[in-house]
Parts: C-alpha cells; sequence; structure tokens
C-alpha cells in the first residue's frame, strides 16, 4: 500500500511539473464544438452585407443601421471610404458567437467581438444592451477602416501590409475614442488614479508596453489630440504613421514632437486632479504629477493582464497576423461584463 501511495504522488508532481505552461498552445489539433448550423441570411445596405439568421432578424436591422450610422461618421472623420462592402456577421449569443468558424481558435468569454484584416470582416455577438452593442460595434469598425487604410497605403508603397508597426494605444486608443467620443466614467477613474498613485505613463512609456492600460491611456490621448487641433486630424495621423512612421507624421501633422505633445498632455490631465487632490502639492514634473515618485510599470493589485492571444492583437502589430479582439473588461473596467 505505501508503495502505491508513493508511486501515486510522483506521478502527480510529474504531472504537475510536465504540464504545459499555456494550455491554449495546445489547440492545434483540436475541433471547435459546433451545436447547431446557422442558416445566414444577407442584409445588404450601402457599405455593408450583414449575416444574420432567422431568431435576430429584428436585432440584425437594427444593427444595420447603428452600421451606416456609424460609418458616416468615421469615413468624415478618417477621410476615407471602403471601396467594397464589408461582411458583418452576427450573432444572437456570446455562446453561439464562440461556435464561429471565421476565427480558428478557442474564444475565450473575454472575448467580445473581432475585426479581421485580410477579409474584412466584423464578427460581433449581440449582448443584450444596444449601447454597449453599439459601442463594440463602432469600435471594430473603427479597426476595419485601420486595415482598409494600412492596406491602401501598403499598396501605394509597395511594401508588406504587415510590417507597418503602430503601438497599442495609437490603435485601440483610437479605436476606444471613436467609438464613445469622449472620456468615459471609466476612463477618468484610471487616469486619475493613475496620477495620484504614479502610473501614469508618457507617450514613450505606452510605446514599450502594450497592455490595458494603453486602450485608457490611449483613449485620454486621442481625446486631449481632439479637443485642441479637432477630430478631423485623426484621419491625417492615421494615414501619415502607416507611410511615413509615428514620430513625423505626428510632427508634419500637429507641429510638435511626440516628446512635447506627452509632455503637453500630461500636464493638461495632472492640472485637474492635482488641484482637487486634498494631499496634492502641486505637479511635479519629474517625478510625477502628484506623488512623490513615479514607477510606470506600477498598478492596482487587481490590474487586468491580457491573454497571450489578445496582448498580440494589435492589428499594426509585427506579431500580428489576421484579426484584432476586444474583452470587455478591458473597455469598459467590467470584468463580468464581458461584452466588448
Amino acid at each position: 500500500m505505501m508503495h502505491r501511495l508513493l508511486l501515486v504522488s510522483v506521478l502527480a508532481v510529474l504531472a504537475t511539473v510536465l504540464a504545459p505552461a499555456d494550455a491554449s498552445a495546445q489547440y492545434f489539433g483540436r475541433n471547435k464544438v459546433q451545436y447547431r448550423a446557422f442558416d445566414f441570411q444577407i442584409i445588404s445596405t450601402e457599405h455593408f452585407d450583414v449575416y444574420f439568421y432567422e431568431e435576430e432578424r429584428e436585432a440584425a436591422l437594427d444593427a444595420a443601421r447603428m452600421a451606416e450610422r456609424a460609418y458616416a461618421r468615421l469615413s468624415r472623420l478618417l477621410q476615407h471610404e471602403f471601396k467594397e462592402k464589408k461582411p458583418i456577421i452576427l450573432y444572437a449569443s456570446h455562446a453561439e458567437f464562440q461556435q464561429t468558424n471565421t476565427y480558428p481558435y478557442a474564444i475565450e468569454e473575454g472575448m467580445g467581438a473581432f475585426a479581421e484584416a485580410q477579409k474584412g470582416r466584423v464578427v460581433i455577438p449581440f449582448i443584450g444592451s444596444y449601447a454597449e452593442f453599439d459601442h463594440v460595434l463602432r469600435h471594430e469598425l473603427v479597426h476595419a477602416f485601420q486595415y482598409d487604410i494600412m492596406f491602401k497605403n501598403a499598396a501605394l508603397d509597395n511594401v508588406n501590409p504587415f510590417s507597418i508597426s503602430l503601438p497599442l494605444w495609437f490603435i485601440e486608443g483610437m479605436a476606444e475614442y471613436l467609438s464613445i467620443g469622449h472620456i468615459d466614467a471609466i476612463t477618468a477613474a484610471w487616469l486619475r488614479d493613475a496620477v495620484l498613485s504614479g502610473y501614469f505613463r508618457t507617450i514613450g512609456e505606452m510605446n514599450r508596453r502594450n497592455d490595458y492600460l494603453s486602450y485608457r491611456f490611449g483613449q485620454a490621448l486621442w481625446a486631449y489630440i481632439g479637443s485642441k487641433w479637432g477630430d478631423e486630424v485623426i484621419g491625417l495621423l492615421l494615414n501619415r504613421a502607416t507611410r511615413v512612421g509615428l514620430s513625423r507624421a505626428f510632427e508634419t501633422t500637429l507641429g510638435v514632437s511626440l516628446a512635447e505633445l506627452s509632455q503637453e498632455w500630461a500636464t493638461a490631465v495632472a492640472a485637474p486632479i492635482c488641484r482637487r487632490s486634498p494631499s496634492s502639492t502641486g505637479p511635479r514634473p519629474s517625478h510625477g504629477p502628484c506623488c512623490a515618485t513615479r514607477n510606470p510599470s506600477r498598478a492596482p493589485a487587481t490590474f487586468p493582464r491580457p491573454s497571450r492571444r489578445t496582448e498580440a492583437s494589435s492589428p499594426f502589430s509585427p506579431s500580428t497576423r489576421g484579426s484584432t479582439s476586444i474583452s470587455g473588461s478591458w473597455t469598459r473596467g467590467r470584468a463580468s461584463s464581458r461584452n466588448a
């Protein structure tokens, strides 16, 4: 009996030691479970082909109107028109969205929607809230515009479109700002805590990190740019950044370097927060706005970290080949919602 117990213990230890670090790495070769066959139909609008099945028809008609409304605004701001219709594939629930065969890997609960680069598809489920669905749809349509502009400029310059590398704050921050239109309460709370706790990041620091703060700080930075130079410069910056690089795009469009813009933005964010903070002694440029020491790597204990697959999801990252996805807990700060 003792020998048997010892053998079981040894095997248990070996199984723990030899287990793969990332279970998703073992997904290759497995089948994605599909519980039903979806009989898709198409609503064809001026700029989109909206795929839906019968039980979501009424909501799909609303989604088609939302998409066209978003297109009218985004095409004006980004100064770009689609040359062909983009597919939008709708699912009635997240459970049915997880069965899609448009994405080769298992879809985790945290993935709320995604946009593809090469086929230009946006795949998104209904989530029970039209306001949140509209936000997520707009976010993914911004990515569709980014892809389209990237491929157009790559063809003009005769380069590989996937060789274009732009930081996450630029891409995802732009998608968040253009889908929300302002700094919302969640982002405002993150900014305040970052300023007071010392992990507020400059543009240079954001360039070196791809995590949740790139969404929040990126959204705030684009809101500052829009308030000072107008939202119309966003399209100019996107077009130029995909052709001449980030630094030259900002210098030629805004007339300031990234370092100068970073300093201006940090001061604009910190000043009102520091004035309202009872413990604040005012901005301290060399050490952070309202704290004695600054550490951009510092974050709350519950700070959400992206999964390996989602962390590399920026469409302009060299490590990405084809889709970008967002999680509800990232974009809205509510881990339980899982709807963005």
